[in-house]
């Protein structure tokens, strides 16, 4: 009977851990975890998705002088009049001559800037560390979005405030003795003959390395009249550029974007008006522009003709581009769809908070298919704010509830 007993005792000792191990595993299955996102600050927009033709005041440069061509101005650098573009050299090596003079005065500049630095200043390393990093974080930014025009400058500034950060640690007095090295190469390279030739801008503008058959082709003061069939026209006109071209000066500072847009479009926009475009292929930024121009062609496209007043390196390239005009523009909090609840009638969303949930009310102002834009007030506690913890997903889900790590 004591054996039977005990026999029994293990027996439903064991059914009960089966039945809390089953339990637990049941509950877990038939429970949704709570899962949270972070409001995070997003635009949308109402816009038109079009084509267009950049114009600009533009002069091609020519020249006759033959040798190899050293660019002394950037693709969309400003210049001034007789200021020099290019120099022709006589052959490649009295090019790299010059091109390696040019970046031993640029070292030793920087270089002597740090040292006279150090010897007046006490140099924070933590600042320098925190600078450093913001440069390494812009660096990848530009490599990610590729655009490889601004990677020099970039890796030139991340070098100075990697200077500055090696004399903050100790790890170097000055580079008394680096420049010392650099004055010497530049004054053997110095020593070697490299005549050249200088080809200057006869006019002030923004200087352009390539030209493309455009320039010149419509009258700056005509371009706002261009309707669809001038614009058709202009597209399909043979392009030449003349043998001698070396580049190109943009002379004025506005320039226009001559947009197709359909009938519905057309009558979006009006005459004018102030307005902002995307050029999300060329740039990534708002660009401002005033609608210069409506041109009606009657059972045709019309075209819009936006005059802007922006002007650098990358805009000074582009030609033809998807555009697209910003109708109308909503900046807020984006949270999911999913976690839009209701509580006593009011639309809003629960929020962990301080490791308990509480209801904050939400104001939207852009829906989509599967998220919402909501304004936010900063100044108010009650306001849904940006980085707040949003519940998306979870049961069981009421104001003060008590939530786990």
């Amino acid at each position: 009977m004591k054996k039977n007993g005990f026999v029994k005792f293990v027996l439903g000792f064991v059914f009960l851990g089966i039945l809390v191990f089953v339990s637990i595993q049941v509950y877990r299955n038939t429970q949704t975890p709570l899962r949270t996102e972070l409001a995070g600050y997003y635009k949308a927009y109402d816009s038109i998705d079009t084509s267009g033709l950049v114009l600009r005041e533009e002069r091609i440069i020519e020249s006759g002088e033959s040798g190899v061509k050293t660019y002394m101005v950037e693709d969309g650098g400003r210049v001034g009049k007789g200021g020099v573009v290019i120099e022709v050299f006589s052959d490649e090596e009295a090019a790299k001559t010059k091109a390696r003079i040019a970046v031993l005065d640029e070292e030793i500049n920087a270089l002597s800037e740090v040292t006279k630095l150090s010897d007046s200043y006490v140099l924070h390393t933590d600042t320098l560390g925190a600078q450093m990093n913001g440069k390494l974080s812009e660096l990848r930014r530009i490599v990610d979005r590729q655009t490889m025009t601004a990677l020099e400058a970039a890796k030139k500034e991340y070098a100075n405030f990697m200077n500055k950060y090696r004399i903050g640690m100790g790890r170097e007095e000055n580079y008394n003795e680096r420049v010392t090295q650099l004055k010497a190469e530049k004054q053997t390279l110095e020593g070697r003959k490299a005549d050249s030739k200088k080809i200057t801008a006869s006019e002030a503008g923004y200087f352009v390395s390539e030209a493309d058959g455009y320039e010149g082709l419509v009258e700056f003061k005509d371009i706002p009249a261009l309707d669809y069939d001038a614009l058709t026209a202009l597209k399909g006109q043979a392009k030449t550029v003349p043998p001698n071209s070396v580049g190109k000066l943009v002379t004025g500072y506005d320039w226009y974007l001559v947009c197709e847009l359909d009938e519905a479009s057309v009558k979006k926009i009006s005459e004018g008006t102030a307005m902002s475009i995307l050029l999300p292929f060329a740039v990534n930024e708002e660009l401002d522009c005033t609608v210069a121009a409506l041109n009606h062609s009657p059972g045709k496209k019309s075209t819009a003709v936006l005059r802007c007043s922006n002007m650098y390196k990358e805009l000074s390239l582009i030609r033809e581009q998807h555009v697209r005009l910003i109708l109308k523009k909503y900046e807020g909090l984006q949270i999911s769809k999913k976690a839009i609840r209701f509580q006593d009638g009011e639309r809003g969303v629960y929020v962990v908070s301080k490791q308990k949930i509480i209801f904050k009310k939400i104001d939207v102002i852009y829906t989509e298919s599967s998220y919402v834009i909501c304004s936010t007030d900063p100044s108010k506690e009650s306001s849904l704010w940006l980085y707040d913890e949003v519940v998306v997903e979870g049961k069981d889900l009421y104001e003060g509830k008590v939530v786990t790590p």
